[in-house]
């Protein structure tokens, strides 16, 4: 088995395996892999070695041959490329930069002050604003943001960590001639200006260099190592919504549809309140996408297969019900503004369809567009391919979500 042939489902597996608090020191241990020093996989907001996720993914799949650390011979150039493909962020050392901050504990918990800073640059950035600002055309700013975050009976004074990310790759402060090290007193007489390091600002803002799907992957990485970091606290999704970062997906989605993504976080959401989940879609724009899906799905059974339709969604456990003489079939509807790679099944759906064969249907709405510009959605466009009859098991049905019971 080449690593070629390493699947999505073997990695995640390793990273399970790696996250276990007595199997993953071992099998590091046992395969002679070290710290990583670069190109981490991020997921869920936490790194791991690219090289030991593959090598363990590898032993996880077909192969059944776990590889060592003498088997990668080679760079990381073919470990970097399999992760990227099968829908992982990999970082090049970057990223890793933010869970190496140090930051102030003398009051019985960590001061969030840095990455709230970091987060309310990085959406600067995605909005094009300029890359260095002096201090106090932000200050107010900063304490309105940094202020549901406050570990001591004082607001946040956000020159604190203006300076203090000062040092690190993801950041760059202006230096007066003389100063060192820079102190509050010059930060504020000085009116110093600070902002995302170049390489970091155009990683997210340079449209030439970096496609919009590299750029918003790069962005939802680092959300996410600042939510594994900070997300227990209250304030930060809010936070998130208030820069404009709440609909970036996740690590974990990068290649997902948002519609899989959302269905995913409403999940982990449940499974794990701690964790904050922001969705891709809203109510309403899901509406409309569904919506149109249906409408494209009912003109194309009346107008080139002759059926009568009646739109059943909100009573059935499918959407369109079509007849044509004493002929029946159950359609179920996915509508997406992707490729319509992969949609979301309900075990009710799924149950129907297997029983109903074959007389039931599959349309999938693809490419469709939705107009976020109004008041509200709008949704328009979109491509339908339609599977009737349907073999739900002829395509892959991946769980998103298991019920355990504990025997108690």
């Amino acid at each position: 088995m080449a690593i070629s042939d390493i699947r999505r489902e073997d990695v995640l597996g390793a990273i399970a395996l790696l996250d276990d608090p007595v199997d993953g020191p071992e099998i590091r241990k046992q395969l002679h892999f070290g710290r990583a020093l670069a190109y981490r996989l991020v997921h869920s907001g936490r790194f791991y070695d690219s090289k030991t996720v593959v090598g363990i993914a590898h032993g996880l799949g077909a192969g059944r041959k776990y590889l060592t650390s003498q088997d990668f011979s080679g760079g990381f150039e073919s470990v970097v490329t399999l992760l990227k493909r099968r829908g992982f962020f990999v970082d090049s050392g970057v990223l890793h930069d933010i869970s190496q901050l140090r930051v102030d504990r003398t009051h019985g918990r960590p001061a969030p002050y840095q990455y709230v800073v970091l987060l309310w640059a990085i959406a600067r950035a995605r909005a094009g604003l300029p890359r260095m600002v002096p201090f106090q055309d932000v200050r107010d700013e900063l304490a309105d943001i940094l202020a549901p975050f406050a570990v001591a009976q004082t607001g946040p004074d956000p020159v604190m960590p203006w300076i203090a990310l000062d040092g690190s790759l993801l950041w760059e402060l202006e230096k007066p001639a003389g100063a060192q090290p820079v102190s509050e007193s010059h930060v504020k007489s000085l009116n110093l200006a600070a902002g995302l390091s170049k390489s970091v600002y155009d990683r997210i803002s340079d449209e030439d260099t970096w496609p919009e799907r590299a750029r918003k992957a790069f962005v939802a990485a680092a959300v996410d190592v600042v939510a594994n970091l900070t997300g227990s606290e209250p304030g930060f999704l809010p936070l998130l919504q208030q820069l404009g970062l709440a609909d970036l997906g996740s690590t974990t989605d990068v290649g997902r549809s948002p519609e899989v993504a959302d269905a995913i976080a409403a999940v982990e959401s449940v499974s794990n309140p701690r964790r904050m989940f922001g969705t891709r879609l809203t109510a309403a724009q899901k509406t409309a996408i569904e919506e149109r899906a249906v409408q494209v799905t009912r003109d194309c059974l009346e107008d080139e297969f002759g059926y009568s339709t009646k739109d059943v969604g909100n009573t059935e456990s499918y959407d369109v019900h079509a007849t044509k003489g004493q002929e029946f079939v159950k359609v179920e509807v996915k509508g997406t503004t992707t490729d319509g790679a992969e949609v979301v099944l309900t075990s009710n759906e799924v149950d129907l369809h297997r029983a109903e064969h074959p007389n039931n249907a599959l349309a999938v709405v693809r490419n469709i567009t939705l107009d976020r510009s109004g008041d509200q959605p709008a949704a328009t466009g979109g491509e339908l391919v339609l599977s009737m009859p349907w073999e739900v098991d002829k395509g892959e049905l991946t769980p998103i979500v298991y019920k355990y019971r504990t025997g108690f």
